[in-house]
């Protein structure tokens, strides 16, 4: 739960709010799950926002 919440932070540009110390931390924990970068992730088609789940975003 908090990684998807970290990675749609990121993905809106809100990295620094997701709880995370540092950038090196956010980074690893990210990397460890999908395996892929911060960067691809965000960019991954299985980000798109669901209403539902995240009303408001």
């Amino acid at each position: 739960m908090r990684f998807d919440h970290a990675v749609r932070l990121l993905a809106a540009g809100h990295a620094a709010e997701s709880g995370y110390v540092d950038q090196s931390h956010l980074h690893r924990e990210v990397k460890s799950f999908p395996g892929y970068t911060p960067t691809a992730v965000v960019a991954a088609p299985w980000l798109a926002i669901d209403d539902a789940a995240w009303p408001g975003a």
